[in-house]
C-alpha cells in the first residue's frame, strides 16, 4: 500500500512540474466541444433546408395545379365563346373627327359580344388662320400674318386633295346560310360606296333532308339512315315507295354551275364574266368571292358577252347588278324570264338580241329609262314607263319587237 501511494505521489508531482500537459489536455477538450457544436449546427441546417425544399416543392405543385386549373378554365371559356357563330347587327356608327377614327359598332344577337370595325381614319386637322375649320382647335404653329399669306397662296393655287372618306350607313343585309352579313356604307364627301362584312355566313343546319333556316335540300340526305325523321323539323320522306305529294316535299335537282368573276379596277366589287357548267336557272347573288381565300365583295356588273349564246339558260334573276354589258345575253334561244335588280341603271346595246323566247322582263323601277349613245350620256330618247312597267311589253322592247331596242339603255333620274 505504501508503494502504491508513493507511485501516485510521483505521478502528481510529475503532472504539477510539467504544466504543458495540462494545457494540452484542455486544448483537446476544447476541440471536442467545438466539433460537437459544429456537428449539431450542420444537422439543424440540413433539416431546415429539407423542410424548405419540401415546402417549395409543395408550393410549386400548388401553383402548377392552379395554373392548370386556370388554363383549363380559360380553355373552357374560350371554347364556349368559339362555339358561337356570331350574327352581328349594327349597334351604332361613330363618325370620324379630326383625331378619332370613324368606327362601326356591332353586337352579336346570340352571345352579346361586341365588335368594332374602323370605317374611316381620323380626318386630321384642317388649320386655317390659326384654327381648325372642323373642330376649331388652335393651330400650335400659327404665326399671324405669315399664316394668312400662306393660306391665301394655298387658296390661289387651287390644288385639290384626295377625299378623306367619311362613311355613313346606307343599307344592311343580315347573314344567311351561304352569305355573310353586310353593311353598305357611302362617303358623305365623294359618294364612294363600300361594303363591310359584319358577320360570317351562318351555314346550313340540315335536318331530315332540309335546312331548318332556308329549306335547301341536303345533298347528302339518305332516308334509310334516319329512322327517327318524325321528331321535329321538316318531315320529308325520300322513300321510293311513298311518292305522295302530301307526305313528301319534292326537291328540284341542283344545278352544278360556277359563276366566273373578275375584280373591278378599284377593287370594290365583282364583275360577272361567264359561267362554267350547264345552267337553266341563273341566280346572280348580291355577294360572292373570287376564290375560297378571298374576301366577299358585292356582285355589281355583268361583262360584255358574259352569257353569249348560252343555249341552256332559261331564267335569270339578279340581286345587286347595276350594269349589264353589251350583248351580255345575246342569242340565248331558250331564255324566257329576266328579273332585274333594283339598282340597275345601264343596259348595253344588243344585250338581249336574238332571245326570241323572252316573254317576261321585270324592272324594279320602270321610270326614267332612255335610249342613249353611251354610258356617259346625260339625256336621250325616253322609253315609255307604262310599257316598261308591263313585264311582257318590256321583254318585247329588249328583243327589238316594239322598235329598234338594240341601243344602249340608261336610267337617268333628274
Amino acid at each position: 500500500m505504501s508503494k502504491f501511494n508513493d507511485f501516485i505521489e510521483k505521478i502528481k508531482k510529475a503532472f504539477i512540474e510539467k504544466k504543458w500537459l495540462k494545457w494540452v489536455s484542455l486544448g483537446v477538450v476544447f476541440a471536442l466541444v467545438i466539433c460537437i457544436v459544429v456537428c449539431s449546427l450542420t444537422m439543424c441546417k440540413g433539416d431546415n433546408s429539407s423542410d424548405s425544399k419540401v415546402s417549395s416543392s409543395s408550393q410549386s405543385s400548388v401553383e402548377s395545379q392552379s395554373s392548370v386549373e386556370g388554363t383549363s378554365s380559360s380553355e373552357d371559356s374560350s371554347s364556349s365563346v368559339e362555339e358561337c357563330i356570331h350574327n352581328f347587327v349594327i349597334k351604332g356608327l361613330e363618325s370620324a373627327d379630326c383625331e378619332t377614327a370613324g368606327v362601326l359598332v356591332m353586337v352579336c344577337q346570340d352571345c352579346g359580344v361586341e365588335n368594332a370595325v374602323e370605317m374611316t381614319p381620323a380626318l386630321g386637322h384642317n388649320f386655317k388662320n390659326g384654327y381648325c375649320t372642323r373642330c376649331e382647335k388652335a393651330d400650335p404653329d400659327w404665326t399671324g400674318s405669315s399664316k394668312e399669306e400662306s393660306s391665301s397662296e394655298e387658296d390661289s393655287s387651287g390644288t385639290s386633295e384626295e377625299c378623306i372618306h367619311d362613311f355613313t350607313i346606307k343599307d344592311s343585309e343580315s347573314a344567311t346560310c351561304e352569305y355573310p352579313g353586310i353593311v353598305w356604307t357611302v362617303c358623305q364627301n365623294c359618294g364612294l360606296e363600300k361594303a363591310v362584312e359584319i358577320s360570317p355566313a351562318l351555314g346550313h343546319n340540315f335536318k331530315n333532308g332540309y335546312c331548318t333556316r332556308c329549306e335547301k335540300a341536303d345533298p347528302n340526305w339518305e332516308s334509310s339512315s334516319d329512322e327517327d325523321s318524325s321528331s321535329g323539323g321538316h318531315d320529308h320522306s325520300h322513300d321510293s315507295s311513298s311518292n305522295s305529294s302530301s307526305s313528301s316535299k319534292p326537291s328540284a335537282p341542283e344545278e352544278n354551275y360556277t359563276l366566273m368573276y373578275e375584280v373591278s379596277e378599284n377593287g370594290n366589287y365583282l364583275i360577272v364574266i361567264g359561267v362554267v357548267g350547264e345552267v337553266k336557272t341563273l341566280d346572280i347573288p348580291a355577294l360572292d368571292r373570287i376564290s375560297e381565300n378571298a374576301k366577299y365583295l358585292p356582285v355589281m356588273e355583268i361583262a360584255e358577252r358574259a352569257f353569249f349564246e348560252l343555249e341552256s339558260l332559261r331564267v335569270v334573276t339578279m340581286a345587286n347588278i347595276t350594269k349589264i354589258g353589251k350583248e351580255a345575253f345575246s342569242y340565248c334561244p331558250n331564255l324566257h324570264t329576266v328579273q332585274f335588280s333594283k339598282g340597275l341603271y345601264f343596259i348595253g346595246a344588243r344585250a338581249f338580241k336574238g332571245c326570241a323566247k323572252l316573254k317576261t322582263a321585270s324592272f324594279a323601277d320602270a321610270k326614267n329609262w332612255f335610249y342613249v349613245a353611251d354610258e356617259d350620256s346625260t339625256g336621250g330618247l325616253a322609253l315609255p314607263a307604262a310599257d316598261l312597267a308591263d313585264s311582257s311589253k318590256a321583254a318585247l322592247y329588249l328583243i327589238g319587237k316594239m322598235d329598234d331596242g338594240f341601243n344602249n339603255w340608261k336610267k337617268i333620274d333628274y
